[in-house]
Formats: structure tokens, C-alpha cells, sequence
């Protein structure tokens, strides 16, 4: 096994002068040094100019899904920026793993089920892809609450205390076209069911109304409703399939563990109000 490298002597107290200092004891080249130090700025400006010895994975994967979900950024650049955060040269806080996630979606109806998984079969075997998701695990994100080493009582009480003042009504989904999305290198792309922005007005104004139950003075973000149906080195080309398509009628918080393919743990569901007023 290859040693690790010895920490330097750091001569500064400043933290990018610091970043630099690690990546010159290393050799790196400067455009290395330039692009590190810059994805130490933006992510420590992004979480509230907090140290980055004080934050850990959660912080670090909340930006990385950022970049991957909201800025649509490259598959190198995401890559360059996880080896950036996560690497000798920077101080976060990673440690080992979180294992517990939290996050609200919309659950397909039963035979939106079925198609899903069949439609999953068939991709795989026309594309040879891999890692199809299992039947139970078929859903579409509302939003990810996190990554947590435990789940706490408070952030389950104000999770459902946030879904429980959404007033949305009930509307239909339809996801129409497959295609991957990119990830870095090395990494599974998922292969995922979506449709066109224009008829997801529903799925939009649920975002919107949980986003500002919980965030109220943040801003929403952008998403785009998606459906995995499996994990794959192969790139899906974008195609169209047989509409997927169901009324939505109540929202779920799940609770998800690092490592199980199980069935997510269902820790509470809220039906959305016919007439959009309040339960």
C-alpha cells in the first residue's frame, strides 16, 4: 500500500493561502492550485462562509448535487470539484460516511409501477445495462432533506410539521422520454423517465409550496421530475417511450440507508387537497 503524504508545515493562518501552501508540498501544477482554490471559495461562500473544517459530507454533497442538479455542470468538472473538496489538500470536516438520508417524492400508483419495471427490462436488455431498481424503490424526488450520521427527533418533527401546511391539489404526472444522466467518471449514470417541462405545472407547485414550508427565505430551486429505473456505465440515448402517467394524490417522506435495497422506510404521507385550500 502506497504511504500517505506527510502534512506540511503550514506557514499561514489563511485558509486559501493554506489550500495553496498543501498543493505546492504535493507538486501540483498551478492550474490544479488555481482551479482547487476556487472550488474551496465557492463552496465555502455557498454554505454561508462557514470553515470548511467545519463542515463534513453533508455540506460537501450538498453542493456537489448543486452542481449536478441545478447548474447542469460537466461530468469533469463535477469530478474535479469532489476531488477538490474531498481531497488532502483542503480541511473538511468528511469523515466516515452518513448513512441515514431523507428526502420527499411521489410515489407511483400500482400500474405505473408495472410499466415502470417493464419498461426498465426492456431498456436494459436493448442498451446492456445493469442495476435495475427494484419495483419498490420506484419513485420521483420532491427534495432531498440530506445526509445525516443519525436521524434526529427535531429534524423529523420539522420535516412533518412543514409537509402538513402544504396546500396543493392533486395533479397528473407524465413521464414520456428515457435518457442518462451524466455523473463523473468511473461513476453508474442513472437511466431515468421524464417528460416535458410544460406539463408538470402540478409537480412544480408542489415543489414550490414544500420548499417555502421549509426554506421560507431561501430560494427555490430548479427541478426537473424524474423517475430512476436503473444505474448504468452505459449512456441511455435520449428517446422517447409509452407515457407513464398517474394522478398524484398525497406526498411521502422517506428515510433511505446507505447501502440497502430494500424498500424505503415510508415516515409519513399527506394528501394533497382537491381543491388546493388546505386540508
Amino acid at each position: 500500500m502506497k504511504p500517505a503524504t506527510p502534512s506540511p508545515v503550514l506557514r499561514t493562518t489563511r485558509l486559501l493561502d493554506q489550500v495553496r501552501e498543501r498543493i505546492r508540498y504535493k507538486h501540483d501544477s498551478l492550474r490544479t492550485e488555481e482551479a482547487y482554490v476556487q472550488w474551496v471559495r465557492k463552496v465555502v461562500k455557498w454554505h454561508g462562509l462557514r470553515h470548511p473544517r467545519d463542515m463534513g459530507w453533508e455540506e460537501v454533497e450538498g453542493f456537489l448535487a448543486m452542481l449536478a442538479n441545478e447548474r447542469r455542470v460537466a461530468a469533469s468538472t463535477h469530478n474535479q470539484a469532489l476531488s477538490a473538496l474531498l481531497g488532502d489538500s483542503t480541511q473538511f470536516n468528511a469523515g466516515p460516511q452518513p448513512r441515514h438520508h431523507l428526502f420527499f417524492a411521489v410515489l407511483p400508483d400500482a400500474a405505473v409501477v408495472q410499466a415502470a419495471n417493464a419498461l426498465g427490462q426492456s431498456l436494459i436488455a436493448r442498451h446492456g445495462l445493469q442495476a435495475q431498481v427494484r419495483a419498490e424503490r420506484l419513485h420521483v424526488t420532491l427534495m432531498s432533506l440530506g445526509w445525516a450520521h443519525a436521524l434526529s427527533a427535531e429534524q423529523l418533527a420539522w420535516a412533518r410539521g412543514a409537509a402538513a401546511r402544504v396546500s396543493v391539489a392533486p395533479f397528473t404526472l407524465r413521464l414520456d422520454r428515457a435518457l442518462s444522466f451524466d455523473r463523473p467518471a468511473r461513476a453508474k449514470r442513472p437511466c431515468v423517465l421524464c417528460g416535458p417541462g410544460d406539463a408538470h405545472a402540478g409537480f412544480h407547485a408542489l415543489h414550490v409550496a414544500l420548499h417555502a414550508a421549509l426554506w421560507p427565505a431561501r430560494p427555490v430551486p430548479a427541478v426537473m421530475p424524474h423517475m430512476t429505473l436503473c444505474y448504468s456505465h452505459q449512456a441511455v440515448p435520449a428517446q422517447a417511450v409509452a407515457p407513464l402517467e398517474w394522478t398524484v394524490r398525497r406526498f411521502a417522506l422517506l428515510h433511505n440507508l446507505r447501502g440497502s435495497s430494500g424498500p424505503y422506510e415510508v415516515l409519513g404521507e399527506w394528501p394533497l387537497d382537491a381543491a388546493g385550500t388546505g386540508q
